[in-house]
């Protein structure tokens, strides 16, 4: 028996090594692609385009995604009537390059309230997951150089935010998310990246070594405790 190889009828080549990120991204002109996955966001959107109208990187030079996920109310229709507004402006330098809009249910659905459950975060970060890959496998293409991931509901950052990051001049940057108080003070609220210390290494010596610190290490802690 021979073997057979069929050969598709399209096929692309990419020689990604000539692809490089630098520090003089304005001067390169390289694309930066703005990730955002999304669900029941219509109450932010507004806010959101806004900060990202207001970005001093070149508009042309952006690419925006987003992936819309078991949503109940009217974000995609929403989207596209902001994407219709800012890829059809008269002057050319106040449209973006390309707004796409794309939709998948993962048939996930969890309390507000809940959200932040420590027990609940290995599922919760798994649909986070697919969900990110998804969109990133659809929406990357060989003219982005750089790729941030911007949630929906931050209410604001800087209007240089892509030059600042795109200095640090390393392959992966995060920013901090912080978490404006009661009392007017600013607290860390994004708890996914931290330094390890001495007591962090120690648990971990006792741990299954497929087991994944997660937001919510002090209810692990607390866990212990009673235990």
């Amino acid at each position: 028996m021979e073997a057979a190889f069929l050969v598709p009828s399209q096929f692309t080549f990419l020689n990604l090594n000539t692809l490089n990120a630098t520090t003089h991204p304005k001067e390169r002109r390289e694309h930066i692609l703005i990730l955002t996955p999304l669900k029941n966001a219509s109450p932010y959107l507004g806010r959101h385009f806004e900060l990202l109208d207001r970005l001093s990187y070149p508009k042309e030079l952006i690419s925006i995604a987003f992936l819309v996920s078991d949503t109940t109310d009217d974000t995609v229709q929403m989207l596209k009537e902001y994407a219709d507004i800012f890829l059809n402006r008269p002057n050319r330098a106040d449209r973006f390059h390309r707004i796409q809009v794309f939709e998948k249910d993962f048939h996930y659905e969890l309390p507000e309230d809940k959200r932040h459950t420590y027990a609940l975060q290995p599922l919760r970060r798994s649909v986070m997951a697919r969900s990110r890959n998804y969109l990133l496998n659809t929406a990357l293409n060989e003219e982005h150089s750089w790729v941030l991931w911007l949630d929906v509901d931050i209410v604001d950052y800087p209007e240089t935010v892509l030059e600042d990051l795109m200095s640090v001049n390393v392959d992966v940057v995060v920013p901090n998310c912080l978490l404006k108080r009661e009392d007017g003070q600013f607290w860390g609220y994004d708890k996914n990246n931290w330094q390890e210390t001495e007591e962090s290494l120690a648990l971990q010596k006792d741990l299954d070594p497929d087991f994944v610190f997660l937001e919510g290490m002090n209810d692990y802690l607390c866990h212990i405790a009673n235990n």
